[in-house]
């Protein structure tokens, strides 16, 4: 069974450059309110408004091995105007979602999109102009540490096991 590409596809793979991507972000604080933004332009789509505010989440990758990444998320905070939320502990254990989004989908309101969650584990630096958070898969250890030295046998041989 052969499977026919569309000629629309074919198309895009000769193109020197493609249709650009389009990260928009959800955030859904731990009190149930949700912010929808985006860097650049304020789009439609998906039936909400993003609004434009400077975002990045850097760190992010996927890896053959399955190691988790801890990604971090950082937001404008302009005169500490998210400084409230953060210190509330809105912002932590909140979800974030990323809808990467082809431009041209975004023009026809496609629901065509890649998206990726994590939870805002906590706030690393806050300033009056940004704010920095470290992001966790959710499944990714949750509500669990591992201690940084284990007393186990064969260097502790008086430890047992019940």
């Amino acid at each position: 069974m052969t499977l026919a590409i569309p000629e629309e596809h074919k198309e895009e793979n000769l193109k020197l450059s493609a249709d650009g991507y389009v990260d928009l972000f959800h955030i859904q604080l731990a009190n149930g309110s949700n912010f929808y933004v985006k860097n650049g332009d304020p789009v439609n789509w998906g039936g909400n408004s993003w609004e434009p505010l400077p975002i990045s989440l850097t760190g992010y990758e996927i890896n053959s091995d399955e190691k988790t990444s801890r990604p971090k998320l950082q937001v404008v905070n302009p005169e500490g105007v998210f400084s409230r939320i953060i210190l509330d502990g809105d912002m932590e254990k909140a979800r974030l979602y990323r809808y990467r989004v082809l431009r041209k989908d975004i023009d026809a309101d496609r629901p065509v999109y890649q998206l990726l969650m994590w939870i805002i584990w906590n706030c690393t630096s806050i300033t009056k102009n940004y704010a920095e958070f470290e992001c966790r898969n959710p499944m990714d250890g949750n509500n669990f540490y591992i201690p940084a030295r284990q007393y186990l046998p064969p260097e502790f041989p008086t430890v047992t096991f019940r």
